[in-house]
């Protein structure tokens, strides 16, 4: 996202970004070296069971193909909705308004990267999609505020018609 925004050596430069990193590196070595002394081997418990066994094995029978996810998002409830986050994809591109495509920028980049990220893993459960649920409703929304943004456009302010949008949009 800072690349896109090219904002990436502005964040470098940081003395913040760097204090931040070297907290977040003391806080997670700490935690670890802490459980390894009170727990020996626990270290490579969690390599074992979160990182080779449950992302490069398939558990307990739960195999699927690298489709399995998106699949699973498009069968969910009302199986058109996800094309109304699909629709503020589309608005980052052609929002006139800054704010919006940067939050539609930042939210579509997150669910594209954790989406790759649980599609790889061999083990596929449907839960591990949970987390994109708040994204797409985010991304939903900017659908329907690009549709509003549009449509007062479209209407120069004549916002009789924008009452029936909700009932339009709702009625398939």
């Amino acid at each position: 996202f800072a690349l896109l925004n090219q904002k990436i050596v502005m964040i470098l430069q940081s003395r913040a970004t760097w204090m931040g990193v070297l907290l977040t590196a003391v806080l997670i070595i700490g935690y670890y070296w802490l459980r390894e002394v009170y727990n020996p081997g626990y270290i490579q418990k969690v390599i074992d069971n979160e990182i080779t066994y449950r992302y490069f094995d398939v558990n307990e029978g739960h195999v699927g193909d690298w489709s399995f996810y998106l699949e699973y998002l498009s069968k969910t409830g009302n199986s058109s909705w996800y094309l109304w986050a699909l629709a503020g994809v589309v608005a980052v591109f052609i929002s006139k308004q800054k704010s919006l495509r940067s939050v539609l920028q930042y939210t579509a980049l997150n669910a594209t990267a954790f989406l790759f990220v649980i599609s790889y893993s061999e083990t596929k459960i449907e839960w591990y999609a949970l987390p994109l649920f708040p994204l797409m409703a985010i991304l939903t929304a900017g659908s329907f505020i690009y549709l509003h943004e549009f449509i007062s456009l479209k209407f120069r302010g004549n916002f009789v018609h924008m009452k029936w949008i909700p009932i339009v949009v709702f009625a398939g």
